[in-house]
Formats: structure tokens, C-alpha cells, sequence
């Protein structure tokens, strides 16, 4: 039996030297999903026939002595926004409950050329922006912590189904802090990585500015390694970047910390309303990384108050524009679920004028927190969400922008962000987590902050007793 809660970077290493083979890591996974996704649904789609295709390829590879790298023959699963040829694409909305793809999005075929197997499409939040309502009719994702409880969103399927042992990593995407909402309140690593580092080619898009795809694993190591096989330039894409020449993500994990000066934005982080048992655990965590070497200063961040309204102008405005076709034939429009409707609708009031003033204002933002990290700070440091996830039934009568004060900051930037576990509640036990953010292109100094910090504090071992 191999270990269900056994890392990416463990699986590679056990297919390396012949412990198991990927068919037998597949059928084990796949084994699981039929137990255990009865109750938590993470899934819309299980694609069990290709992905034993696909691992029993990825042994024959291997057996002849070809190897793609760390990804080759490790069970994954997509969002349900991604594009896959000749797979349902639905993103979890009775508006695409049929729709199938002709192609791959650039990200699926980076991972499946890196030698990935697909388990299958995980569920979101509708559109990746809609609300879980008391009358839809698709099912939500729940999280596996507590069955009564939210796995976030939008990315909820993602993070229920690494944390639930399901998937060794999963695609999300973010754009005001869809991956690191679900990865925090179901204790697991996501990072929302540098604005085009990842193709948005072939995503379903919420805020072409504002969205971001990126890995959500059970450690910070193995997130490094999924972001390896999804990274670089696509032409497809117009806002994709160039990536530094020999970027390598890994390469700092396992470095001291001494040297480095993190940054703590305290008015940012007050204007989050964070619960007291979240402001205990960033402070324990920040005296960990002060006993590992980092410097840890508090200073207040210029436009910190702005940052949460002016992102939201821009994924409004361009949401709106997103759907409105759809929104204007009343046929498609009654497919909608209620409370996606509903947050699209209010972008009919944002302006141009005002949108273009918010995409300004954003790239002033964006020049002062670069000059700050590029003068002050190597890193910043807050919460990664201000409270506990909620229960469904308070999601369902929740404003949905109640949380992600600290998040949008990532998104408004495009600076890259990372979430990972740094502790629980009690009764019930819920994960609480640190977001760890850094300039452009520097998510090798992210990682290597967060593997110190997991280290020393290995909440990531932990997991639902009863997915035993």
C-alpha cells in the first residue's frame, strides 16, 4: 500500500527507483476518489480509463529509459475552467454543462507533455466567480477538515481534493485570491505566481488582468516542482512573460534565512478584520521565522486602504464585459446560478472612466511595492486569509467579498504569493495559513522562506482522520 498522503516530490522519487509504478499510484488514487468523493465532491469528472492510459504510458517511458522529469506518471487534477480536449469543460455552470473542448489549454498541455496523468476536472465556484446558492443544482466541493464547512473558493474542488489525499497537486486559478483562499482553509500550499508566468491560453477568464493559474500541492517542494512543468512563454497568450532564462523555482529551498528582511504591512493587514485565533498564529509564526534568521520588520504600506476597491473596479468592469452576451439572451441568462448573476450584474455600474482610473491607480501600486521590495524587503509577510473557513451555510448568506483584504494585493500587482499552513482551530479543527509574497519573477526567494518556515513547523502532516 503506498502512503495517500505521500508527497508529489515522494511520488516522483518512489516511480524513480521502482517502489510502485504510475499505474499502480493511479489505480490507488483513483481507488480513493471512488471512496471518499461520495461525500466531499470534489470532482464533476473522473477520467479514470485515460488517466490508467496515460500512467501505463508513463511506465513504458520510463522502463525504456526516458524520463520527463519530476511530473512523469503523477496523478493531478484541473479546475473545471481548463480546457481539455474531448472532455467536459463545464466550470461548474449549467451554462457550459455540455460543452466539450477541441483543445488543450496551454497549462494542461505543459503538464501532460511533462508526463502528468489527469485524474479528472475538479469542481469551482461558478464561472470561478459565482457563490455556492441553497438551489443550485450542482453539487458543491466541501472541505475535508469538516463536511459542514467551505473548501473555499473559487478553486474548491482543487483544494478539497489535494488535501483530501485525492490528487498529488491540482491546477487553480486566482484572480483576487481564488487559489490561496481554498489552499488556506483546507491546509494545503498554493501560490498565485508573477501576472503571465502561466498561460491563461485556453482558461475560461474571470478578469483577464487580474486572473492568474498556479499549483496547489500538499508542500511547498512539490509546488515548486508543478510550477516547473506549467511555467514559461506562450505566444497564445498576450499577457504572457518572458521568465528570467534558467529560472529554477527549487533552487533555494533548503537555504538559511539569515541576511533576508521580511516586511509585515500592519495597516493592510488591520484593514482585514482578521479573527483573533488568525493574528495568534502570524504572530507564533513570525517569531518561528525571527529563530530561523529573518528579519521581520512592521511598516504601513502607501494605498494599502485602496487596494481591495480598486481591484475590485477592475474585476467588476471586466467580469461584466466577460459575460454580458451571454447575460443579454434571457434563455442562457436563466442558466445562471442566482448569486453569480447577481456579482456580475454590479459591474454594470462600473464606468470606463472609473475603470481606467482603478488600472492607474494599480500600476502606481505596483511601481511603490516593487521600489519597497526592491529597497526594503526581500519578502512580505500576513495571513493568508483573516478568518477560519466559514460554514456552507454561512458562505451562502456571506457577502462574497467579505474575505481577501490581504489577497488582492497579489492580484492588483501581479507580484507572485504563496499560502501554506501555519496551524489549526480547535473544535472543529480547521487550518488557518501565512501568505508570503515577493517581486516579479522572484518565486524561488518565496519558496525558500516557506520550505524553512515548513520545516520547523510541519503542519503539513496532518490530515481528516476520517480519510484515513
Amino acid at each position: 500500500m503506498i502512503d495517500a498522503y505521500l508527497t508529489l516530490a515522494g511520488a516522483a522519487e518512489g516511480l524513480k527507483q521502482g517502489r510502485f509504478t504510475s499505474e499502480q499510484l493511479t489505480r490507488q488514487v483513483l481507488d480513493r476518489i471512488e471512496r471518499f468523493d461520495g461525500r466531499l465532491h470534489a470532482f464533476i469528472t473522473v477520467t479514470a480509463e485515460q488517466a490508467l492510459a496515460q500512467a501505463r504510458e508513463a511506465d513504458r517511458e520510463r522502463v525504456a529509459g526516458r524520463s520527463r522529469g519530476a511530473m512523469h506518471g503523477i496523478p493531478i487534477a484541473l479546475k473545471d475552467n481548463v480546457f481539455t480536449t474531448g472532455i467536459l469543460t463545464t466550470c461548474h455552470s449549467e451554462v457550459m454543462a455540455d460543452f466539450v473542448p477541441d483543445r488543450d489549454a496551454t497549462v494542461y498541455r505543459r503538464l501532460r507533455e511533462a508526463g502528468a496523468v489527469l485524474l479528472g476536472k475538479v469542481g469551482l465556484w461558478e464561472f470561478a466567480y459565482g457563490v455556492p446558492g441553497e438551489h443550485d443544482r450542482l453539487v458543491p466541493p466541501l472541505n475535508p477538515w469538516s463536511l459542514e464547512h467551505s473548501p473555499g473558493g473559487s478553486s474548491s474542488g482543487s483544494g478539497a481534493a489535494v488535501a483530501a489525499g485525492l490528487a498529488f497537486g491540482a491546477i487553480g486559478t486566482d484572480t483576487g485570491g481564488s487559489i490561496r483562499h481554498p489552499s488556506s482553509v483546507c491546509g494545503i500550499v498554493g501560490l498565485k505566481p508573477t501576472f503571465g508566468l502561466v498561460s491563461q491560453d485556453g482558461v475560461v477568464p474571470v478578469s483577464l488582468s487580474l486572473d492568474h493559474i498556479g499549483p496547489m500541492t500538499r508542500t511547498v517542494l512539490d509546488n515548486a516542482l508543478m510550477l516547473q512543468a506549467m511555467a514559461g512563454f506562450d505566444p497564445l497568450d498576450p499577457n504572457s512573460r518572458e521568465m528570467p532564462t534558467g529560472l529554477d523555482f527549487a533552487s533555494q529551498i533548503g537555504q538559511p534565512l539569515k541576511g533576508l528582511k521580511a516586511g509585515v504591512p500592519v495597516n493592510l493587514i488591520a484593514a482585514g478584520d482578521n479573527e483573533p485565533v488568525v493574528l495568534s498564529a502570524f504572530a507564533a509564526a513570525l517569531d518561528c521565522l525571527r529563530g530561523l534568521g529573518l528579519e521581520v520588520i512592521e511598516f504601513e504600506l502607501e494605498g494599502a486602504e485602496d487596494v481591495h476597491a480598486d481591484s475590485t473596479v477592475i474585476l467588476e468592469y471586466e467580469a461584466w464585459h466577460e459575460h454580458r452576451e451571454r447575460l443579454s439572451d434571457p434563455v442562457t441568462s436563466a442558466k445562471y446560478g442566482a448569486g453569480l448573476r447577481k456579482r456580475l450584474e454590479a459591474g454594470v455600474r462600473r464606468t470606463q472612466e472609473a475603470y481606467e482610473a482603478a488600472r492607474g491607480k494599480a500600476a502606481a501600486t505596483t511601481a511603490h511595492l516593487d521600489r519597497i521590495l526592491k529597497e526594503r524587503f526581500d519578502v512580505l509577510l500576513m495571513p493568508g486569509r483573516e478568518a477560519p473557513s466559514m460554514t456552507m451555510a454561512e458562505l451562502r448568506a456571506a457577502t462574497p467579498s467579505a474575505r481577501g483584504k490581504m489577497t488582492r494585493l497579489g492580484n492588483l500587482t501581479g507580484m507572485p504569493a504563496l499560502v501554506l499552513p501555519m496551524g489549526f482551530t480547535d473544535q472543529p479543527k480547521l487550518p488557518i495559513a501565512l501568505q508570503i509574497m515577493a517581486r516579479h519573477f522572484h518565486e524561488p526567494l518565496i519558496y525558500r522562506v516557506a520550505a524553512a518556515y515548513e520545516s520547523a513547523q510541519p503542519w503539513a502532516s496532518q490530515h481528516p482522520d476520517w480519510l484515513a
